[in-house]
């Protein structure tokens, strides 16, 4: 796959993809995912999400492991490409069932700061339930332990598209500069 400057997809960041969601799964603070600077909920997102905080030593090991790793990418990522990194948002869980999508946005509003946004994955989806880099041509597959990390702003606009069968698990990373 050819990737434009500033996409970057890892496979095999994430050591227990399964184990995360399993912690997940049945978390009791899902909720509809909510969409923009004052989250309210639309048709554009029909996803659920469930917010944790990111790097907490209050997080259980496989929590812990998973945002370090995904760290590690990002923070390798903000070096090579000079950017600044103030701090991380909570990460957002996201799951998918058959037909649920969130619609083309870019990750950066105003007042964000988001600089760097990564999506890891937590399952292979089979069929659907690819990230859409519209402006790219580029569709990044679901495939569990991959992360894809990228610019937060307007250039790198992305759908994450339904999957046909099945849930997709995913979680979303911000950095804010």
């Amino acid at each position: 796959m050819d990737l434009p400057i500033g996409l970057e997809v890892h496979d095999s960041v994430v050591p227990d993809p399964g184990g995360v969601i399993e912690l997940i799964a049945n978390h009791p603070q899902w909720q509809i995912s909510p969409v923009g600077k004052s989250p309210t909920t639309s048709e554009t997102r029909t996803s659920s999400s469930l917010f944790l905080p990111f790097l907490s030593f209050a997080n259980p090991p496989v929590l812990h492991e998973f945002a370090r790793s995904v760290w590690s990418v990002m923070t390798d990522y903000a070096r090579r490409f000079s950017v600044p990194i103030t701090s991380f948002e909570p990460i957002s869980f996201n799951r998918y069932e058959p037909g649920q999508e969130f619609h083309v946005h870019a990750d950066y509003f105003e007042g964000s700061n988001r600089v760097i946004s990564a999506v890891a994955y937590l399952n292979t989806v089979e069929e659907g339930g690819m990230t859409n880099f519209i402006y790219y041509g580029v569709e990044v597959e679901a495939v569990a332990a991959r992360v894809a990390v990228f610019p937060s702003n307007f250039l790198f606009a992305h759908a994450a598209l339904p999957p046909q069968a099945g849930i997709k698990y995913s979680a979303a990373f911000w950095a804010r500069g």
